[in-house]
């Protein structure tokens, strides 16, 4: 999910420019959305939409993703809402959430909290999908930031990166291991350097042990 956040975060941000403009899309949904080949995301705009009204709105109406008030010819910037509400639930979940006509009668979308997601995610989405314009966020950014208050998550890179991460190298282990077998297999009646070098590999790998140790706890706090 923080992935999918961060992607389309500057879609959020130009939608919230248009409707300072005073424009509504009406029709965000998620066919609607392309990548470029930056990676940025493209939110197509059909310049029929601009045209306030009835008929309009109709012919934009997805049931799965638009509110009910642009089926009767009443969009506002928070129909948008509900739209980018319902497309990310759908990027979330995979599932195009029920027809907002069927949920007058019966709600039966699921919380995203209930599919495993995090609470300020499921927050931030089911608000921008409530029935009751007056019961959405009031404006894109408001989303925007109730969606970017989700605690951050580490990709998988990282994941496996911290997975692999130890505070003591195996091969170092391995090597202070035997430094200290070698040690205890000397003959100690009579002192050479080769005893001498024993004992210095065993107290230099105690320190290096002792330093990776302590990095790795400071790096753990951070």
């Amino acid at each position: 999910e923080a992935e999918l956040i961060r992607l389309l975060d500057p879609m959020l941000v130009s939608l919230q420019k248009i409707h300072d403009l005073g424009i509504v899309h009406r029709d965000i949904l998620p066919d609607n959305i392309i990548i470029d080949e930056q990676g940025t995301p493209i939110l197509l705009f059909d310049e029929n939409s601009l045209n306030a009204g009835t008929n309009h709105d109709m012919v934009f109406y997805r049931p799965s993703f638009h509110p009910l008030e642009q089926l009767m010819g009443k969009s506002e910037p928070r129909s948008d809402i509900y739209a980018l509400g319902s497309t990310y639930y759908m990027l979330l979940t995979g599932k195009e959430p029920q027809k907002s006509v069927e949920r007058i009668s019966g709600d039966e979308v699921k919380p995203l909290k209930d599919l495993g997601f995090t609470p300020e995610v499921s927050n931030a989405v089911m608000k921008a999908m409530e029935l009751r314009a007056k019961d959405r966020w009031n404006s894109v950014e408001e989303f925007r930031r109730a969606l970017n208050a989700a605690p951050e998550q580490p990709s998988e890179d990282e994941k496996k990166e911290n997975g692999n991460t130890s505070p003591i190298d195996i091969r170092l282990l391995l090597i202070y291991i035997v430094s200290i077998y070698i040690c205890f297999r000397l003959d100690w009646s009579e002192f050479t350097v080769l005893h001498l070098m024993g004992l210095l590999s065993v107290a230099i790998f105690t320190f290096l042990h002792a330093v990776f140790i302590y990095l790795w706890f400071k790096n753990k706090k951070h």
